[in-house]
């Protein structure tokens, strides 16, 4: 196999596995839970930013598989938000309910079972 000398040069993105790595987790683990979704998919977002910057100055200098990683690892971490920012008002009227069916058990006396 012969290998293009541009191709030995280049390097990878330095936060690109990270980027993924968060950008997975965001979606996939912590996107029911609100918050713990929308911090992975920050810290993902932050840490790529550099990465953004080096491969808009210089695209040749970094492999495509580094390039391709980070940009599925912010594409990832935006859908995380989008999805943990959708379970907001999910998680208001689940607390609602909860809130309104133990406040019936207390406060009415037929519930109790005195």
């Amino acid at each position: 196999m012969l290998l293009n000398k541009n191709t030995m040069d280049q390097e990878k993105l330095p936060n690109s596995t990270k980027t993924l790595i968060l950008g997975i987790i965001s979606l996939a683990g912590l996107s029911g839970t609100v918050i713990g979704g929308i911090i992975m998919s920050a810290i993902a977002l932050n840490g790529s930013s550099n990465d953004s910057k080096l491969l808009k100055e210089n695209p040749d200098k970094y492999t495509k598989s580094s390039a391709k990683m980070h940009k599925i690892g912010r594409n990832l971490s935006w859908i995380g938000i989008g999805v943990s920012v959708l379970y907001i008002p999910f998680w208001i009227w689940y607390f609602n309910f909860i809130g309104d069916l133990f406040g019936d058990i207390y406060s009415n006396p037929y519930l109790i079972g005195t």
